[in-house]
């Protein structure tokens, strides 16, 4: 009993303290809260039991991964950096099989060749069909067999085979001039590479022309 007595007696005297200061029940009520407030968290936490200081909660924004966008970022589209390289394709190109003009149509110049030590005009047209690869990749199998052809005006055309091309080089090619071709103005001729597109090419503007071999005087 006595143990029970002192833990009642303690808020008696607390209240006999206040009402001998003069103090009503009243005042007494402000006096407790003014004192609660002057002394802060700190004893509002002792009165729960628990003796600490409150601290801040600090939080710090974590910065989100970004997600990386499409191609690691890297600007795309026409001339962007992630943009795949044209792709590269070989080439024919067409090369005269004798040197001097080209024009003029006299033998033994251009494509025009003369065979004959009789003289007269050339018999003989004579080109060079150049592959160039281009570092492109041959597909599997080459490129696939193509050809050449030379078309005479009023004599008919010649077709050369020309073997699947598998790396850089020229192959030189004759057509005999048939009869029929020369007429006053001369014979004239067209050198046709690949007509069908077999081979795919960077460009089709050096496979072909169309020349004149000059016919003889009288």
């Amino acid at each position: 009993m006595i143990h029970r007595t002192s833990k009642i007696a303690l808020p008696a005297l607390a209240v006999a303290a206040l009402l001998a200061a003069g103090l009503t029940g009243q005042a007494a009520a402000e006096t407790a809260a003014a004192e609660t407030q002057a002394q802060g968290p700190r004893l509002l936490l002792a009165q729960a039991g628990k003796d600490q200081q409150i601290k801040p909660v600090i939080r710090r924004l974590e910065k989100k991964p970004t997600r990386p966008s499409r191609g690691g970022g890297v600007p795309q589209g026409p001339g962007g950096l992630d943009s795949e390289p044209p792709k590269r394709l070989p080439d024919f190109v067409l090369h005269p099989g004798l040197p001097g003009s080209v024009t003029s149509g006299m033998p033994n110049t251009g494509f025009c060749k003369r065979e004959s030590n009789a003289g007269g005009p050339a018999d003989t047209i004579a080109f060079k069909v150049q592959f160039k690869t281009n570092g492109s990749q041959t597909p599997a199998g080459g490129w696939g067999a193509s050809q050449v052809t030379v078309s005479f005006t009023g004599a008919g055309m010649v077709s050369v085979p020309l073997v699947s091309p598998m790396w850089d080089g020229t192959m030189p090619v004759e057509v005999e001039i048939p009869n029929g071709c020369y007429n006053v103005g001369g014979c004239q001729f067209s050198i046709m590479i690949d007509p069908a597109n077999i081979v795919p090419e960077t460009s089709n503007a050096n496979n072909s022309t169309t020349k004149i071999c000059a016919a003889p005087a009288g």
